[in-house]
């Protein structure tokens, strides 16, 4: 289950902009409730300014323990395409400081050379099961798997294609309600039910046999 994050930020910054700011309070709340990071890990801060003003929503910035500096930042930008000659559309995006990443990465060793993109795919159905597959995702790198968890809902068969085509074992196919996950090995397109519980454990023993046998 996800950690539920300090909601004392929220409710302070409710009581300073009164109903005039409701709605945007409201909608931080639940970017919060469905994004499966610990409380630790995300941080509402209703400080955090950056110095660009296209912003017309949330800022952001990602930090990592021990770094002084911030590794990527973005926001909420819903004017901007328009201002620059195209369509009024909403925006929202980040950009990665990537040398910097790449330093940190490099200093802690994380490069590793891998046949495939991930371990799994956690496939997304529908829109309505989006939050759990994230959820799921997260549940699953905690046992330690590499995780893709398709951004957005699309057809399952494309889904497993993709997949294919980027070396993953594995897909799991999000299904909220059910009291069994299907767990399908690509390259033999055998299906498999198991408890959410037994997910992990299951495939990081498909996956040393399958490590074994090469």
């Amino acid at each position: 289950a996800a950690v539920a994050a300090n909601t004392a930020p929220f409710d302070d910054v409710q009581h300073r902009v009164g109903d005039r700011g409701r709605a945007l309070v409201d909608q931080l709340r639940s970017i919060v409730a469905i994004t499966p990071l610990a409380a630790d890990r995300l941080v509402f801060d209703p400080f955090l300014a950056r110095g660009i003003d296209y912003y017309t929503g949330p800022v952001i910035e990602i930090a990592s323990p021990g770094v002084p500096f911030s590794l990527a930042g973005g926001g909420r930008f819903d004017g901007l395409i328009e201002k620059l000659g195209g369509p009024s559309v909403p925006g929202c995006g980040l950009s990665i400081g990537f040398e910097r990443v790449y330093t940190i990465m490099e200093e802690r060793a994380m490069f590793e050379v891998s046949p495939r993109a991930a371990d799994v795919l956690v496939a997304v159905p529908s829109e309505d099961v989006a939050a759990f597959a994230l959820a799921l995702g997260r549940d699953l790198r905690s046992e330690g798997l590499s995780v893709d968890v398709f951004p957005g809902a699309a057809k399952v068969g494309s889904q497993y294609e993709l997949a294919e085509r980027k070396g993953i074992p594995f897909a799991v196919l999000a299904d909220a309600g059910a009291q069994q996950l299907s767990v399908r090995a690509l390259a033999t397109r055998q299906n498999t039910a198991l408890a959410r519980s037994e997910l992990g454990s299951w495939i990081r023993g498909q996956l040393a046999q399958k490590g074994t046998g090469d």
